[in-house]
Parts: structure tokens; C-alpha cells; sequence
């Protein structure tokens, strides 16, 4: 009992610090359809406006019929300027680094393809740090 009081307490604490100490924009990705025959998906348009590097966190990506794992890979798109940065492929369960060349502020959207050429969409779930 007093092991969960002193686990709880400590993560009440981490909860408030991270917080209150995080400025950055973290966007949840909910479902997001990517079309079949590798298929580009775009989410809107975010603001970003501090200088350090975008993240992305995969929850999953499944097939929406057979419900099978689907490798994505992303790519930032900055609309002021009109230039993509360059493909990085997603690992389950990982926090990625993701647009080395778009670390400044700007607008962006995120481009979303499946790796490999699959017959069925795709839904896709995982967090955008804009940073």
C-alpha cells in the first residue's frame, strides 16, 4: 500500500511537470485514411512556432478491412514555402524524428504514405509533435 501511495504521488508529480514545462504543439492523430495503392493522406494545417525537431509517435497503422500492421512513412510540408521535407519511415511504439530541414517556425501540414503497395486503405493513429 504505501509502494502505490509513493507511485502515485511521483506520477501525479511527473503529470504537472510536464505539463506546465512543455510548450511545445502536439497534435493526436485519430484514424486518419490513407488511400489504397500507396496513397498520400494529408492532415490540415498547424502552426509551429518554435525552433527544434518535429516528432511523431506511431501508435498503429492497420489495413480496414483485415486489420493487419501497415509500415507508413511521413513527411512534413511547409505551406509558406511550399517545399516537402524528406521521407522517415514510422516504428510502432517509438517517438521518431521526423523533417531534419524543418525545424524553424512556419505552417505545416503532415503527408502520410504506406511503405508498401497495399490493395486496402489504411488508418492511422499516433501523436505530432510540432516541437
Amino acid at each position: 500500500m504505501k509502494y502505490l501511495k509513493g507511485t502515485i504521488i511521483v506520477f501525479i508529480f511527473t503529470t504537472l511537470l510536464s505539463t506546465v514545462l512543455v510548450s511545445a504543439t502536439t497534435k493526436g492523430i485519430a484514424g486518419l485514411t490513407i488511400p489504397a495503392f500507396q496513397g498520400e493522406a494529408e492532415t490540415s494545417q498547424h502552426e509551429k512556432e518554435n525552433f527544434s525537431t518535429q516528432r511523431f509517435s506511431l501508435v498503429k497503422c492497420e489495413e480496414s478491412i483485415t486489420g493487419n500492421d501497415t509500415a507508413v512513412k511521413v513527411r512534413t510540408f511547409r505551406v509558406n514555402y511550399l517545399d516537402n521535407s524528406s521521407w522517415t519511415q514510422l516504428v510502432k511504439g517509438s517517438l521518431v524524428d521526423i523533417a531534419p530541414e524543418h525545424t524553424e517556425p512556419s505552417t505545416y501540414t503532415l503527408k502520410v504514405q504506406s511503405v508498401n503497395y497495399n490493395l486496402l486503405s489504411s488508418s492511422l493513429y499516433g501523436t505530432w509533435a510540432l516541437g
